[in-house]
């Protein structure tokens, strides 16, 4: 295909799209919107018209003043509109209310990633958006979750993601070859398939223990024994924290 082909070819693509969310009844694009498959979670919240479409922008938003990150929401090509969570990153009390929503007509699947759930309406539009508002609304605040890719990470943890690691021999190691070719698939998902693994070094830390995370953009929190992923989770936490003084003080005044 030539160039003005191809162009042709997309333009014709994107207004077989157009049709169909007109016919869905979804509610037009935001200026700019250009959802991406995979854009790190800060970036979002600081330009959520770019990647989130108008049905679930408004739900999104009370998510994330709640310190719950949206994993991925659908797009006008989808049979209707829903938003993805990851499991672990929610507390107990919102990952039983999540799973409560099934009984109360919301469409819960798996989502596209593992550990994910999505939370669908059944439609697009006003309703939708609508909709998704009201269920956004009934999660509570919460703090970052601990955990590789979420919130924080405890001191060890936090100084293997530092690189204060060395690799050593996996005493766990199996020969992939070694296994049934039926059962191996089972083993490449398995830590037991790599011949080595990152331990802690001790030769690499450094005293005071602040400086072995220097430029890395994660925030320790010795009180606390948390290293924070980056800034962005650590003012997470600390918003947390304010909602729970907003709530005591609160209480107080009621008494």
């Amino acid at each position: 295909m030539t160039e003005e082909e191809i162009f042709k070819a997309l333009a014709a693509g994107r207004e077989v799209l157009a049709k169909s969310a007109v016919e869905k009844g979804c509610l037009p694009d935001n200026p700019g919107y250009n959802p991406s498959p995979q854009v790190d979670m800060e970036y979002v919240e600081q330009n959520p018209e770019r990647f989130i479409m108008p049905e679930c922008l408004p739900a999104c938003k009370v998510l994330w003043d709640k310190n719950i990150y949206t994993y991925m929401v659908s797009d006008s090509y989808d049979s209707e509109a829903w938003i993805e969570l990851e499991t672990r990153a929610l507390s107990q009390e919102n990952l039983e209310y999540l799973l409560s929503l099934e009984n109360k007509g919301v469409h819960l699947n798996h989502g596209y990633h593992y550990g994910t759930i999505q939370f669908g309406v059944g439609c697009f539009g006003e309703k939708a958006q609508q909709l998704l508002l009201e269920i956004a609304n009934g999660f509570k605040m919460q703090d970052v979750q601990k955990g590789m890719g979420l919130g924080y990470l405890d001191i060890k943890e936090g100084l293997l993601e530092a690189g204060c690691t060395k690799e050593v021999p996996n005493p766990d190691y199996i020969d992939p070859l070694s296994v049934p070719e039926n059962e191996r698939w089972k083993l490449l998902t398995s830590s037991a398939a790599e011949p080595t693994i990152r331990v802690l070094d001790e030769t690499k830390l450094q005293e005071p223990i602040e400086k072995c995370f220097e430029g890395t953009g994660m925030v320790f929190v010795l009180e606390e024994e948390r290293v924070y992923r980056s800034e962005y989770h650590y003012r997470k936490h600390l918003n947390y924290l304010k909602s729970l003084e907003e709530k005591n003080e609160i209480g107080d005044m009621d008494l």
